[in-house]
């Protein structure tokens, strides 16, 4: 069984929403190339209508000279949406009511999940123990602002996170991985 992964950027002050405003000031060719591993490492790529939305929108019509434009539009996708009527990314499959099933389904199947952003989605995976890793990009800025939906669990419930690793960059940017301890999600 392979596992899913959910990477999300975050400022010193908690706000994860709109990350494409702010974080790139810290994401240098230290963290780019990070990221770049972090995504060859994946399968697939599992998310919410927002975050399709967002990334269709940036990467569907990117240089195809790029290593990272090519493999995020050439790999399999999987939006969660009772939404959306169709999905015209390249590759992109609809997922409709039973996500924690579909999700168990591509990872026995042989898939390592990667989402970006940590939203319902990511917190349905987390409540069914099928979330396997949280990397948070804490980035050395404080905004001062954001919206309390864009939380990193919005209805109040908590999980409990066992820390793994730390890698920290040149830049102050740390990304930070745990891992959920099973059952503690509630």
């Amino acid at each position: 069984m392979k596992r899913t992964v959910a990477s999300v950027d975050m400022s010193l002050d908690g706000v994860i929403e709109h990350p494409e405003r702010w974080m790139f000031d810290h994401h240098d060719d230290e963290a780019a190339a990070y990221a770049h591993r972090q995504l060859l490492a994946s399968d697939a790529l599992v998310m919410g209508r927002r975050t399709y939305q967002t990334l269709a929108g940036a990467w569907s019509a990117a240089a195809t000279d790029s290593d990272v434009a090519t493999r995020i539009n050439t790999m399999p996708k999987y939006v969660v949406s009772s939404t959306l009527a169709r999905a015209d990314w390249g590759n992109t499959t609809i997922i409709g009511d039973d996500l924690p099933g579909e999700v168990s389904k591509l990872m026995r199947s042989g898939q390592n999940l990667l989402m970006y952003g940590f939203g319902p989605v990511a917190q349905t995976l987390m409540c069914h123990d099928l979330l396997d890793e949280l990397r948070v990009w804490l980035h050395p800025v404080l905004l001062g602002r954001g919206n309390l939906r864009d939380l990193l669990f919005r209805d109040g419930s908590t999980a409990k996170l066992r820390l793994e690793r730390t890698r920290t960059f040149t830049s102050g940017l740390v990304v930070l991985v745990y891992r959920p301890i099973a059952g503690s999600a509630a």
